[in-house]
């Protein structure tokens, strides 16, 4: 399968559907439709895990369903038979700095870098269960060093030195593949006194056939039938064992080790050593991936709950009274941070402004645009009362300080109790209903949201962010003291069901329709909500807002 790569502007639904952005083929069935997906939020990439049946895994332990973790380059990404090596590269894209994800998955070489009088042999069991006490003795004093350890390089120093000091080899490294076999990241090495790093080459072959052989140690036997062939005297290599470290099944690194021209004795059971020191180190080295995993989901829920604690201040109560407006508003923070802002401004007594607006992408930075459009676009309603001057000071100051993939849909009103109309701007938004009491839910600018309609003929204008110098129009709506205006962000109409469901328009019209008063508007738009997703925790920034004329 060729390298998949997400630039970071978009996200990247995972599964066997034909509808996924990445398509896994799968006869077994152990990747669901909508498997996984993966996103950039705020320069970071993260994965999310839909519920899939069988799971997902990153370096070799399960994510939790439902729940965004970060990656990171290096990272090993499993669905169902798929593996995936991924890679963070640095974009060209001018308009933001975070990086394109790459991900391959790895294709074992088919030549033998090895072919020789040697060649690759299994360890039977029986083998494995000659360990000798002395071994084991060693290996009781390391288990605990072992079980201890901090990091990958602290593990590798302590494997290497017990994997020499146990088997007789004189050369031991620990080495995590890297896409092909090609070439390897090399963890640690352990070489003789008089040796450089460089004098240990790895065997593509050893290593291919570790990784081939289900997770058994593997070694280089003589085979005097492979004599004519190219000899492996050009390498000096004597006897080479190779095991592999791995986490749930899945191989996370190798433990090569190999003996040269030097004289050393090897002992007979160093293959059940090697065994014995691969399993203890592959359950420290998923400790060690776990609380790597930890320390990161920790590190993005700390920013998380920070923003959305932001988002929350710079929002009105839940509903209350602006001059002649009366409203109530509900808000619900994704699992990933957002940008949906609201705000009511009184103007006087007769007039208040309002607005309900959805950054696009999400994770701090969509956050911080959420924080610097809501604060200048209440100032500039406060000061002006003009929505077109507005919005229009707000678009050009964000196209002049964000970057080329970050705008906000927004929808701007303006109440006028004594004329009782509202003066609006739907600056790319399209999400508002109008409720009368004698009709049934109508969409305001149903063309605003449809992508097969272009810019230039969505009423109001395009999102703010994207043309500095764009001319912005507003309409009118009349309205009477028993209608309303319902406001919402598009994560109300894309909140998906556990099989993969929006909720859509249609939804949202029928729930709006049995509705009486503002506060029972946006109480059940969320109660469909949370039955139709079956979760109180929605996957997008959910907000809701209706609004009346006292």
């Amino acid at each position: 399968m060729a390298a998949v790569k997400v630039p970071p502007a978009r996200a990247a639904t995972i599964g066997r559907s034909s509808e996924c952005d990445v398509i896994l083929p799968d006869s077994s069935m152990t990747v669901s439709r909508r498997h996984a997906i993966a996103m950039c939020s705020g320069g970071r990439w993260m994965v999310t895990d839909l519920s899939s049946k069988h799971g997902t895994r990153l370096n070799g332990l399960p994510l939790r369903a439902q729940q965004p973790v970060p990656i990171e380059d290096g990272d090993t990404l499993a669905i169902g038979p798929w593996s995936f090596r991924i890679q963070l590269e640095a974009t060209r894209d001018e308009a933001t700095a975070s990086p394109t994800l790459v991900a391959t998955a790895p294709a074992f070489p088919t030549t033998d870098d090895l072919a020789s009088s040697r060649r690759v042999e299994q360890i039977s069991p029986e083998e494995l269960g000659s360990l000798a006490q002395r071994r084991l003795d060693l290996l009781m004093e390391c288990a605990t060093a072992i079980h201890s350890a901090e990091s990958e390089e602290a593990l590798a120093k302590i494997i290497l030195e017990a994997a020499v000091a146990g088997t007789g080899f004189t050369r031991a490294a620990l080495v995590r593949p890297r896409g092909s076999l090609d070439q390897v990241d090399l963890v640690g090495i352990k070489v003789p006194s008089d040796a450089t790093r460089s004098a240990l080459t790895i065997s593509r072959s050893l290593v291919r056939s570790a990784s081939e052989a289900g997770g058994r140690v593997v070694r280089l036997v003589d085979d005097a039938s492979l004599r004519e062939a190219m000899s492996v005297e050009q390498l000096g290599i004597r006897s080479a064992i190779c095991a592999p470290l791995c986490i749930e099944n899945t191989i996370a690194m190798y433990l090569y080790l190999d003996t040269r021209g030097e004289h050393a004795h090897i002992q007979p059971d160093a293959a059940a050593f090697c065994a014995a020191m691969s399993r203890m180190a592959g359950l420290a080295l998923a400790n060690i991936e776990r609380r790597k995993l930890e320390q990161r989901q920790k590190r993005m829920d700390f920013d998380i709950k920070a923003a959305h604690e932001a988002q929350r201040r710079l929002m009105p109560p839940e509903q209350g009274r602006a001059g002649p407006l009366v409203y109530a508003m509900r808000s619900r923070p994704g699992r990933v941070v957002a940008g949906d802002l609201f705000d009511v401004i009184p103007i006087d007594d007769r007039r208040t402004a309002f607005f309900l607006g959805d950054v696009s992408g999400k994770g701090l930075g969509a956050a911080l645009v959420m924080a610097t459009v809501q604060s200048q676009l209440h100032t500039e309603l406060r000061q002006r009362a003009d929505l077109i001057d507005a919005v229009t000071v707000v678009n050009r100051y964000l196209t002049d300080h964000s970057a080329g993939n970050e705008f906000v849909s927004i929808w701007v009103g303006l109440l006028d109790a004594v004329s009782r109309r509202v003066l609006y701007v739907d600056a790319g938004h399209g999400y508002c209903l109008h409720l009368r009491p004698d009709s049934p839910p109508r969409r305001l600018d149903q063309a605003a949201r449809s992508r097969d309609i272009p810019l230039a003929d969505v009423r109001g204008g395009i999102p703010i962010g994207v043309e500095r110098d764009f001319r912005y129009t507003m309409e009118e709506l009349a309205i009477d003291p028993s209608d309303r205006l319902v406001l919402f962000s598009d994560g109300v109409v894309d909140q998906r069901s556990p099989g993969g469901d929006q909720f859509g328009f249609e939804r949202l019209l029928k729930t709006a329709a049995g509705s009486t008063s503002e506060e029972r508007d946006v109480d059940a738009v969320l109660r469909a909500l949370d039955e139709h997703a079956q979760s109180e925790e929605p996957t997008d920034d959910v907000t809701i807002a209706s609004i009346r004329l006292a």
